[in-house]
C-alpha cells in the first residue's frame, strides 16, 4: 500500500505522458522521460531515509526546547565540499551502520530487505556532495533528463536567436 500511494501518482504522470507521442515529445521524449523517473525514483529512494532521520532530529530537539535551523545550501558552482558533507552526515552512515550490523546478527533474512534504507544513509555523503554540483544538473541537461517543456522551449529559443 505504501508503495503504491508513493508511485502510484508518478507512475500514473508518466503512463499519460508516455501515451500521447505529443505529450512525451514536450519532456524530452519517452525515453527521456522513462530515464528520468527511473533515475529520479532511485535518488528519492536513497534520499528518504536520510529527511526520515533529518526530520526526527529536528522533532526532538524542537520537543527538548532547543533552537532548530536549516543551514543554507551551498548555491555556487562547485556545490558543497566533502568536509561538510561528512560532518553533516556522518550520524546518517553511523546509524546506518549500526542498524545493518544489528539487523545482520539479529535476523540476516531481513537484510537485503532493509537495505534500500540502509543504503542511502551509508550513501548520505556521496549523494549530498554530488547531488550539489551544477556540473551534474548540466550532465543531466546535456542528456535531456528532468528537463522541463519550459525549459525545452527557453532552449529552442535561445538556439534559434
Amino acid at each position: 500500500m505504501t508503495i503504491a500511494l508513493l508511485l502510484g501518482p508518478k507512475v500514473m504522470a508518466l503512463t499519460l505522458r508516455l501515451w500521447s507521442t505529443r505529450g512525451a515529445r514536450r519532456f524530452g521524449g519517452r525515453l527521456a522521460m522513462t530515464t528520468s523517473f527511473l533515475v529520479e525514483t532511485a535518488f528519492s529512494t536513497l534520499l528518504a531515509p536520510v529527511m526520515m532521520l533529518f526530520h526526527t532530529t529536528f522533532l526532538i530537539r524542537i520537543l527538548a526546547g532547543n533552537a532548530v535551523g536549516w543551514p543554507p545550501q551551498p548555491r555556487g558552482d562547485r556545490g558543497m565540499d566533502w568536509r561538510q558533507a561528512l560532518q553533516r552526515h556522518v550520524g546518517h552512515v553511523l546509524f546506518g551502520v549500526a542498524a545493518l550490523s544489528a539487523l545482520g546478527a539479529v535476523v540476516p533474512d531481513y537484510v537485503p530487505w532493509i537495505l534500500p534504507v540502509v543504503a542511502g544513509l551509508l550513501l548520505s555523503v556521496p549523494l549530498a556532495v554530488l547531488s550539489s554540483r551544477r556540473t551534474m544538473g548540466l550532465a543531466a541537461r546535456r542528456l535531456q533528463l528532468f528537463v522541463t517543456p519550459e525549459e525545452r522551449a527557453q532552449a529552442t529559443l535561445a538556439i534559434g536567436h
